[in-house]
């Protein structure tokens, strides 16, 4: 049924009730007027009516569910369309992501490796310089200035202190080129070096052909020092009686050794090139031992002489009273041997 038809219908009813209305003597009585007729073709009008709106209603409804499965039509398009898209566009990524995933991977562990090799390098060069410096400095010192911590001075009661040089060096070295002489230094000295390993002792330092070692610093022990630095002297004048000088063929090194012992200080001075120095009478009073001595002997002051006896197994000679530079008359030792050693000292030929 069309609008217009539909109209028509409510403006017929709308007459019919006027009628109606107008012929009765109140508005609640409406059917003694109204005829048969009348009355099946307002009911026929009021169907139609009924019938035209569920038309209307289900029409409409049909036209909404139609505009919604459009929109579901296109949302499922939509989708469908992004799904295609991913499908064919996912592998390329995926490929370029595992290759990218793959070369970065190649790289983390390309860089891994080399960290691994530089990091072996680095703690074998610090393993190094560690040795080095424990080489030149006592462990405990030289820990601190690797830390940047100040050294501080320590006082020693009673150490031991050694002085060594060549008699004649002067005159020996003469005969030599500087390379020549360096060479026969470094040789001798590195004999040394090893020997001083088998001890508890603590080499200071090397001045041109003196060489200067120390027992019982940094590290005390106890009445050792004198005895420690004893059979030292014993053992590097035995091998300087048998090393052979190059160039000179029967000529014999003369090795003149001092020691002397008693309280002495040792610090570090400086910051440049710093060097682990003792102070003290002490070590002035070795060097004198050392340069009143004479070739091929061990000379000693009374002080060693009295812990090598309390040692009892060190072998010594009184020299008797002899003038020291600075010091006096000094009553000093030669020691010639130990028990359990065969090499002797024989002063008639010396």
């Amino acid at each position: 049924m069309s609008d217009a038809s539909l109209l028509n219908k409510l403006d017929y009813i709308d007459h019919l009730l006027d009628d109606a209305t107008n012929s009765s003597t109140s508005g609640i009585q409406l059917a003694p007027y109204i005829t048969l007729p009348d009355a099946m073709d307002l009911t026929n009008s009021i169907l139609d009516i009924i019938d035209a709106l569920a038309y209307d209603c289900f029409d409409r409804i049909n036209q909404t569910s139609k505009n919604q499965a459009a929109i579901v039509y296109n949302e499922n398009a939509l989708a469908f369309a992004i799904l295609a898209v991913v499908s064919l566009v996912f592998p390329v990524l995926g490929a370029v992501y595992i290759r990218s995933v793959s070369t970065m991977s190649e790289v983390i562990s390309a860089y891994a490796g080399d960290m691994m090799v530089k990091s072996a390098e680095l703690s074998f060069e610090k393993k190094r310089t560690d040795t080095l410096l424990v080489q030149m400095l006592p462990q405990a010192v030289a820990q601190c200035l690797v830390n940047n911590q100040p050294v501080p001075t320590e006082s020693f009661d009673s150490v031991s202190v050694y002085f060594s040089d060549i008699v004649d060096f002067d005159s020996l070295a003469a005969t030599y080129e500087p390379l020549e002489l360096i060479d026969l230094l470094n040789t001798l000295y590195t004999i040394f070096d090893t020997e001083i390993d088998n001890y508890d002792v603590y080499k200071v330092e090397t001045i041109g052909d003196a060489y200067m070692v120390a027992s019982g610093l940094p590290n005390r022990n106890g009445n050792r020092h004198a005895g420690e630095l004893a059979s030292l002297a014993l053992c590097l004048m035995s091998t300087a009686t048998t090393f052979e000088l190059p160039s000179h063929r029967g000529r014999q090194l003369l090795l003149r050794i001092g020691i002397h012992s008693g309280p002495c200080v040792a610090c570090v001075i400086g910051l440049k090139m710093p060097r682990y120095c003792l102070f003290g009478d002490t070590v002035n009073t070795a060097s004198r031992m050392e340069s009143s001595g004479k070739a091929l002997r061990i000379h000693v002051s009374s002080s060693t002489k009295e812990i090598l006896d309390e040692l009892q197994y060190f072998h010594c000679i009184s020299r008797g009273h002899i003038e020291v530079k600075g010091k006096g008359s000094m009553h000093t030792w030669w020691v010639v041997g130990r028990d359990g050693l065969d090499f002797r000292i024989d002063l008639a030929e010396t």
